[in-house]
């Protein structure tokens, strides 16, 4: 999947470009990003209701964050929260394939110490 600018949400955490890579094995989701300025992030999700622990890079630094992920009809709901600069982030991720063609849309609603972040939705192309 290859991140779509024009066709995403502009805000300060829409990155310029970015490649997703999403494979299933068994009850896991891969994710392998690539963004410039954060470079190349591999996240499993688990598809059995249970959480599960990644590391991610937020503001330039590696922290622990807890990933649940939940179906509500065609979309599936990636709930994930961490304590980057220790302070609470919360984020929602909705993922839906549109019904008219190859694209992925990611809408992100992110709360950060309690205080509501922009709420960007990106659109991804699927490639060969």
């Amino acid at each position: 999947w290859v991140l779509d600018y024009a066709r995403s949400d502009s805000s300060s955490y829409t990155p310029k470009s970015a490649t997703y890579a999403v494979t299933q094995q068994g009850d896991s989701m891969i994710v392998d990003r690539e963004t410039p300025g954060t470079g190349r992030t591999i996240t499993v999700y688990l598809l059995n209701g249970h959480a599960r622990k990644n590391t991610l890079r937020l503001v330039g630094t590696a922290t622990e964050a807890t990933s649940l992920t939940t179906w509500r009809h065609d979309s599936l709901i990636v709930n994930t929260s961490s304590m980057p600069a220790v302070k609470t982030l919360v984020q929602r991720d909705n993922c839906t394939l549109d019904t008219d063609g190859p694209r992925l849309r990611i809408h992100r609603e992110a709360r950060y110490d309690g205080r509501a972040m922009e709420s960007p939705t990106l659109v991804f192309t699927r490639t060969a």
